[in-house]
């Protein structure tokens, strides 16, 4: 990538990425330690709150935007050819749509 701050732009999402899904996992420790039975009933009751909701869509939003960067990096340094890097970038970034959209889907049927 050619243009300014690009570098300085991934290593930060990179960084609150990180941050979030670190700061959501312990989260989710403590919460699920919380629980004196778990179950699908207190998984499910604990999941249909609308705060561990939006939390749980930021969590997998994060986790994607932070793979995206990385496979991104990857792909732009060890794929050469115009075409090729086109081709691999552009069937990952579907994939990642199609897991996201498929992410909320299921979050909203809960």
């Amino acid at each position: 990538m050619n243009s300014r701050g690009d570098g300085i732009r991934s290593w930060l999402i990179q960084r609150i990425s990180a941050i979030f899904i670190v700061l959501y996992l312990i989260y989710l420790f403590i919460s699920i330690s919380s629980f004196a039975q778990m179950d699908f009933s207190t998984w499910h009751g604990w999941v249909a709150l609308t705060t561990n909701k939006i939390l749980l869509v930021l969590f997998f939003l994060s986790l994607l935007l932070h793979a995206w960067v990385g496979i991104r990096d990857v792909v732009l340094d060890y794929v050469h050819g115009f075409t090729i890097r086109f081709v691999a970038l552009t069937v990952i970034i579907g994939s990642m749509l199609a897991m996201a959209i498929w992410l909320l889907l299921i979050i909203i049927k809960v």
